[in-house]
């Protein structure tokens, strides 16, 4: 494959030999990043991994946004800072104005699979079981636990708050707690 790479654009491997200081067909054998491997980016000096794009998530009213069940058949991957990379962790993309100004529509948020915040006010992906339903419907919300109930607010006040009384409710509501804005290079307050 080099030598008919090489025959299509005479002088091209010369000139980035040159310039770059690499042989083309040395490139040929390297192995490409596995989701989840370290590399260094050639741009940036920081180390990044690969995290899996689940779907698109809520800020709103409450909806099944989730693409895949397992992180692992995500079909597409996100490359994020290295530190915020682990095995429990995935991104989803802002859908809906419920939670601005701290999330925006089409940003990317990294989450993860934490069943219990951290404190009260925190960023979770709430779950709401309706009727029989045996997928959640799911949103971006700040989390407050009262005696009766798990309640879910918006920082958008056009937006009201999402009561869920801890009788009728099946399941613990919570999925997961957003971490780390992608777009804004910030943690999610």
């Amino acid at each position: 494959m080099a030598g008919s790479r090489a025959s299509k654009a005479p002088g091209i491997q010369e000139q980035v030999t040159r310039i770059l200081g690499i042989v083309l067909e040395e490139l040929d054998g390297l192995p490409r990043p596995a989701p989840g491997e370290l590399r260094e980016e050639p741009s940036t000096t920081r180390a990044t991994a690969r995290l899996p794009h689940v779907g698109n998530l809520a800020a709103g009213w409450p909806f099944d946004g989730f693409e895949v069940e397992r992180l692992q058949d995500a079909e597409r991957w996100v490359d994020v800072p290295a530190e915020l990379a682990r095995p429990d962790r995935f991104v989803v993309e802002v859908a809906g104005d419920s939670m601005l100004p701290t999330l925006a529509p089409g940003e990317q948020v990294v989450c993860e699979f934490h069943r219990t915040p951290r404190q009260a006010g925190q960023v979770v992906i709430m779950a709401r079981f309706t009727g029989d339903a045996t997928k959640p419907e799911c949103a971006l919300k700040r989390f407050q636990d009262t005696p009766a109930a798990w309640v879910f607010r918006s920082d958008n006040p056009a937006y009201s708050e999402i009561p869920v009384p801890k009788a009728e409710q099946p399941a613990y509501p919570i999925l997961g707690i957003a971490v780390f804005n992608l777009t804004r290079d910030a943690k999610v307050r």
